[in-house]
């Protein structure tokens, strides 16, 4: 219901609460695709106008938002002729646990293009296995998404470097893909920093940016491919860049996250 409610519908009130289920878990806090979805998904209730697409937004995860009821809150900060900004809140017991920043734009004419880099060769996905869901070692919300890895190590594996890349969909969704969907699909992969751990390690999102680069002609059952790459990590922090591009191996989506690793 969760996830028909985020991709299919709007959260029509700027103040609402709604309720993560745990088949959306990961750990003790839940998936941060799918806060971050249903941010969005409310913020949108609050623009002057329905053409607005999303170009651009960062979250600060200040604390886990458990399984369970969640206040959400959105406003809008200002909207101009072209671009609004939009802040939204989303609180447990009184707690700050996340705050969402975003951007909505309209498209305009430009002298201005320039191509975004081409989808990287990768093996077909059909020569490609589907990773297993294994219950009590695979994220719980994992369920939701199907992964078929092309390049690079799994988590904690002790690989040498810290990329991987794969093609992606969820399992139990379709109907047209929207930016909610894709914010969904670029968190559904872990950090790639992980990969270089020999042994598992919680770690956690501290701020993620995510910028929309171009509408895709695509469902939420077809397959996507992602590729992630570790900037720089160290004293328990890491930096890492990920890229989303549709079925016709169009760039859609890129992100910076900065994330946590306890691992001492």
């Amino acid at each position: 219901m969760l996830l028909e409610q985020l991709l299919n519908q709007r959260i029509d009130h700027p103040r609402a609460t709604l309720h993560f289920p745990a088949a959306w878990g990961q750990g003790r806090a839940t998936f941060g695709g799918v806060v971050c979805a249903a941010a969005l998904s409310q913020a949108r209730s609050c623009l002057p106008a329905e053409d607005r697409p999303l170009r651009t937004f960062n979250v600060s995860f200040i604390a886990p938002v458990e399984a369970g009821d969640a206040e959400l809150t959105s406003a809008c900060l200002r909207s101009g002729a072209t671009l609004s900004y939009t802040r939204s809140e989303i609180r447990q017991e009184g707690e700050c646990c996340a705050l969402i920043d975003a951007a909505f734009g309209v498209e305009r004419d430009s002298a201005l293009s320039v191509a975004d880099a081409p989808r990287p060769a990768a093996a077909d996905v059909d020569q490609v296995a589907e990773l297993p869901y294994i219950a009590g070692v695979t994220p719980v919300f994992t369920q939701q998404f199907a992964y078929r890895f092309t390049d690079g190590a799994f988590p904690f594996t002790g690989a040498d470097s810290a990329s991987f890349a794969g093609w992606c969909r969820f399992r139990n969704a379709s109907g047209p893909a929207t930016a909610e969907a894709m914010a969904m699909l670029v968190d559904a992969w872990p950090p790639p920093l992980l990969s270089m751990l020999a042994a598992a390690a919680p770690s956690s999102s501290v701020q993620w940016s995510m910028q929309l680069l171009a509408t895709p002609n695509a469902a939420l059952d077809d397959w996507w491919f992602f590729a992630a790459e570790t900037r720089q990590a160290g004293g328990g922090y890491g930096c890492c860049t990920a890229t989303l591009w549709d079925p016709d191996g169009v760039a859609v989506a890129r992100s910076v996250q900065l994330v946590a690793v306890f691992d001492r």
